[in-house]
């Protein structure tokens, strides 16, 4: 039991930095530098936004892609990283490898999707920008409304990739 209870203690302090890798990494790609220069983003097979309700929308994907990482999905991912409960997401970023799914709850920034629904994308085809949020702005499908004062990207499938 002990050791059940220590390892997610283990998986809990570890999302923590792996959501500020993550915004590290948008942060890289939104100023134009290279996709090597990532820490995690570069690293994954696939890159899976959602647009707020993210198990059945990466489910879907996973579906549009043959498949390729529905059991890892309904065995609630990476160290259980899927199986998320709470109403109060701002944003799940799905990091795919090897089949695998390890999804990441956004916590220290905003995403905002280009008008387009949930998606799966290779990272060389990930396109980022920063945004200036204006107060109040509901991004579509977030619980939440937009603040000025808080980093925000805006992510979508960049327009010259060739799997959109």
């Amino acid at each position: 039991m002990l050791v059940v209870i220590s390892q997610g203690l283990v998986a809990y302090c570890a999302m923590p930095d792996l959501d500020d890798k993550l915004r590290r990494d948008l942060e890289v790609l939104a100023s134009g530098r290279s996709l090597a220069e990532t820490q995690i983003i570069g690293g994954a097979d696939w890159v899976c936004i959602d647009q707020g309700a993210f198990r059945r929308e990466f489910l879907a994907e996973s579906n549009r892609l043959g498949g390729l990482f529905t059991r890892s999905l309904e065995k609630c991912g990476v160290e259980n990283s899927c199986c998320i409960d709470r109403s109060d997401l701002g944003a799940v970023v799905g990091l795919v490898k090897d089949g695998g799914i390890r999804c990441v709850e956004t916590g220290s920034y905003d995403l905002y999707l280009k008008p387009e629904a949930a998606f799966c994308v290779k990272p060389g085809g990930l396109a980022v920008a920063k945004k200036i949020a204006t107060d109040g702005e509901r991004p579509l499908g977030r619980p939440w409304v937009g603040r000025a004062s808080r980093t925000s990207f805006e992510v979508g499938k960049r327009s010259d990739d060739p799997l959109r």
